[in-house]
């Protein structure tokens, strides 16, 4: 039963788990220790709050293995499981319907929903098999919601009568069958006709419109389009940056609500002309959040069947990758995650695209589109408030900047290495002789700055990669920079491998693959100096999934023996953006309660401490400075609808506490169009402290 654990070609499982399980299978899990732990996680991704109240069933590590899988599979209680294996009349069973059951999760994205999965293990538990499970369940949610426009695909919440439909169906003595637990060869068909006759009753239409309306239902419900496509899977949304992060120095900040690191490196700016003329800024950046690979592993739903997809990799999501990954050219760039779209800005903060919006995106003037070549080959346009507009091709890569003015830069790319990599890069600037030429083999990409003449002006700057392994396949990793003066700067990443804990759909629970974090543990620069980043492990929450992540604990530099700008970070028991393990299922980053707040703290290496607290926006509610334990100034915020700060209030303490209040007033383009400093005391009515 465990066989799409092992590995695909030789059919074994790791040394060390067959070890583990044949030394210590007839003990308690609870008698493991971490590391032995670990190994359950690594191969059969099983959980501690999985196998302990296993344990507390009786159940030694041998006989929990199953029952755990399938419990995380179809995500029910132990209690439960047991009830299903007897059921079922058998382990072996109970492991099918639950593989089959998992399946149905993500062909209808409000089987997800808590209620509805409750209802699913009800109906396994009542004797139903997961085909039949899912299509009750189905005819269920169908009958008792209002009528969906046929263009309309938003799922609607199960209303109360919903419930009792349910509870109906699995207590009526058809559905559960004779005493004796007899079954004719077409009982299976008899039960699932008996909850739809129950529900064609209590709906009070016909027959012929009950079909008709479940049929609605599951044409505008079932996520696997065309029969093939996965679910939707979220990227990690990025939070704002400004004033949400500590700026380090000019070129690193570091993002409080997640602890990820951005590292920039500026390389060359091509003013804009005059009044006109569209500038280039050409910046390295390094993404925290972007710096893993993925090795996949497990079977994924085709119209065909099944296939194995082990080896796959998910970094292609980033167009940019080839630049090592984590690493990328500092501008705007579409992003994929099967069928869904992203739109990243170069700021890092991330929205999905929506049809011509950018969802949760609150600036009014801003929209998207589809192109048809107007530059090379730009099958997308971002049209901007300003007048500006950017194209990107099919991969997400940006081709294109143009201005109100008609003045662009193109970014034109050869392909050529593994089909995968450009082998060169050409940024030309319309209204200026100069240009950037990015030429790259396997080991290195050289910018030059050189005339668009073609005439050397003798400035390049080397940026020089390695690939490395990883799994059975590789990754590739920027190392060092040698700048126009020969100086080096280097970089060194720490390597986290773990276990992927979620379902990069359509992976099952059990079978998601395996995850190497790349944090930027050093940089080194030409001077001596050198800054460190250490990190600690966190997991990213999304809806029902996750995954590890890494956020800084300590950053600081350091020449010679000497330890300067030394920071601590402690986000007390939260996760990745706040998320709390405490929430439950039903929440993630995204979809916090509105009650609900997190905090972080930093320490400085002069005993300076910062605290924070962040609403369920991810919003700062306010941030302090302590020393020594003593509070030295308070900062609260208050926000509009598009959550910009509105009003700022300052409080220092001291022999006497000092009050000051500024206030802001915005466009729908996000522009300030007034402020109020201090001196207006609050008060909107006075003109004279106003600046519009």
């Amino acid at each position: 039963m465990l066989a799409e654990f092992a590995d695909p070609e030789t059919q074994e499982f790791p040394a060390e788990f067959t070890e583990l399980i044949s030394e210590k299978g007839e003990s308690f899990y609870s008698s493991l220790t971490t590391d032995e732990k670990g190994i359950l996680r690594s191969v059969l991704c099983l959980r501690e709050d999985t196998m302990i109240p296993l344990e507390s069933s009786g159940l030694n590590i041998i006989d929990s293995l199953v029952p755990g899988v399938i419990a995380q599979k179809v995500r029910i209680t132990a209690p439960q499981v047991m009830e299903l294996i007897t059921v079922s009349g058998g382990i072996e069973e109970a492991y099918h319907q639950a593989d089959e059951l998992n399946k149905h999760l993500y062909r209808y994205s409000v089987f997800n929903e808590d209620e509805n999965l409750g209802a699913l293990t009800k109906f396994l538990i009542a004797g139903f098999s997961a085909d039949e499970a899912a299509e009750s369940l189905v005819a269920a949610l169908a009958l008792s919601e209002p009528p969906l426009d046929t263009d309309d695909t938003t799922p609607v919440d199960i209303n109360a009568a919903a419930k009792v439909f349910i509870k109906k169906s699995i207590d009526s003595p058809l559905v559960r069958g004779s005493d004796s637990g007899s079954q004719s060869a077409n009982s299976e068909n008899t039960r699932l006709q008996s909850v739809i006759d129950i529900l064609i009753e209590n709906s009070g239409l016909s027959l012929e419109e009950a079909n008709e309306t479940i049929e609605k239902y599951k044409l505008n419900h079932n996520i696997l389009y065309d029969g093939a496509s996965p679910r939707n899977q979220t990227l990690s949304q990025k939070y704002p940056s400004a004033p949400f992060d500590i700026e380090k120095n000019i070129n690193e900040n570091i993002n409080l609500n997640t602890g990820a690191i951005i590292y920039e490196d500026t390389l060359a700016v091509i003013p804009g002309m005059h009044m006109v003329g569209i500038g280039l800024e050409l910046t390295m950046q390094y993404d925290l959040d972007q710096a893993y690979c993925v090795e996949l592993s497990g079977t994924y739903t085709s119209s065909g069947g099944y296939q194995n997809v082990k080896n796959a990799k998910s970094t292609t999501i980033n167009p940019m990758s080839y630049m090592g990954e984590g690493w990328a050219l500092k501008f705007d760039r579409m992003m994929f995650v099967n069928s869904d779209k992203y739109l990243r800005f170069s700021n890092g903060s991330m929205f999905k695209i929506s049809g011509d919006t950018l969802k949760n995106y609150e600036l009014s003037g801003d929209s998207f589109h589809t192109d048809n070549g107007s530059y090379y080959n730009s099958m997308y346009m971002l049209q901007l408030s300003d007048g500006r507009r950017e194209y990107f091709d099919g991969s997400g890569n940006l081709v294109a900047i143009e201005d109100r003015f008609g003045y662009y830069i193109t970014f034109q790319r050869y392909s050529g290495l593994s089909g995968t990599y450009p082998n060169r890069i050409e940024i030309l600037v319309s209204w200026s002789e100069r240009g950037v030429f990015i030429n790259y083999d396997n080991s290195s990409a050289v910018f030059d700055f050189d005339l668009v003449t073609g005439v050397t002006v003798g400035v390049a700057i080397t940026y020089n990669f390695i690939t490395a392994n990883y799994g059975s396949g590789t990754n590739r990793r920027l190392i060092s920079k040698i700048d126009q003066e020969n100086l080096v700067t280097t970089y060194i990443y720490n390597t986290y491998p773990s276990n992927l804990f979620f379902s990069f759909w359509p992976l099952s629970w059990s079978s998601a693959g395996h995850y190497l974090g790349l944090p930027l543990d050093v940089v080194s620069y030409p001077n001596g100096m050198y800054a460190s980043y250490t990190y600690e492990e966190t997991l990213v929450r999304l809806g029902y999934d996750w995954r590890d992540a890494y956020r800084v604990s300590v950053r600081k530099d350091v020449i010679g023996s000497a330890i300067y700008n030394q920071q601590e970070f402690d986000y007390g028991d939260t996760n990745y953006a706040g998320w709390d393990d405490n929430l439950g299922d039903e929440f993630d980053p995204d979809d916090l309660p509105t009650n609900y707040t997190y905090g972080v703290s930093v320490t400085n290496s002069n005993g300076l401490e910062n605290e924070y607290e962040f609403n369920y926006k991810h919003l700062r509610n306010w941030d302090r400075d302590k020393v020594q334990g003593s509070q030295k100034r308070i900062r609260t915020y208050e926000y509009n609808s598009k959550n910009f700060p509105t009003q700022i209030t300052t409080v220092l303490y001291g022999t006497a506490s000092i009050s000051a209040i500024e206030m802001y007033k915005y466009d729908n383009y996000g522009n300030v169009t007034a402020y109020w400093n201090p001196l207006a005391e609050g008060n909107k009515n006075n003109t004279d402290y106003k600046t519009a």
